[in-house]
This record gives structure tokens, sequence and C-alpha cells, in this order.
């Protein structure tokens, strides 16, 4: 099992309603579009926007392709800014699960 996680870090306007609605169309885009998990991450700065999405696979050629089209996506979409991204592709063994799961075992 492999997980990708992204971070993406949008340019936003700091007034908290376009904030949301920003915040809004990206998700319901990405999640529709890319059939992956997506969520608002809070963030410090008022002025930027993070949104985290993550998926599950079994291949980490198919997992970074994915990541490159969300990220291409985003930055030939016009309605937002997206200033930063980052990837992360985590990697579980067979045997980590199944020692994992031996912990629940009666």
């Amino acid at each position: 099992m492999i997980i990708a996680a992204m971070r993406l870090t949008f340019a936003s306007a700091p007034d908290a309603t376009s904030h949301k609605s920003i915040a809004h169309k990206i998700k319901d885009r990405i999640s529709q579009r890319f059939k992956v998990s997506v969520s608002e991450v809070p963030s410090d700065n008022p002025n930027e926007l993070n949104i985290g999405i993550s998926f599950v696979g079994s291949e980490e050629r198919f997992l970074r392709k994915k990541c490159e089209e969300i990220i291409k996506h985003l930055q030939d979409w016009a309605a937002v800014d997206l200033a930063y991204d980052e990837v992360e592709i985590i990697h579980f063994s067979d045997l980590e699960i199944k020692r994992d799961f031996e912990k629940y075992e009666p």
C-alpha cells in the first residue's frame, strides 16, 4: 500500500468570505475531478489558503502521475493562484501491515 499526500498553498484574499468561497471551489473541483480526499488545512497566514489532498494506490508511478495532473490542472485554472506545492509518497510494506493487524487479533 502506498499513500500520496499533497499540501498545496494558494494566495488568497484576507477576507473570510472570499477565502472560504475559494476553498470550497477548490475542494469540490479537485475531489470530483480526481476522486481524492481533500481538506482545508489551517494556516497562520491570512493571505494563504492551504489544501491537503490524499489518496491510496499500489503503484508509485500511478500516484506520482496523478499528483502531477492535479498540480497541472490547478496551475492552468485561472480562478486560483497556486503558490506552492509539496508532495509526499509514503510506502507501507506488507510486513508492517501484517504486524499491525496481529496486534488486534483475539
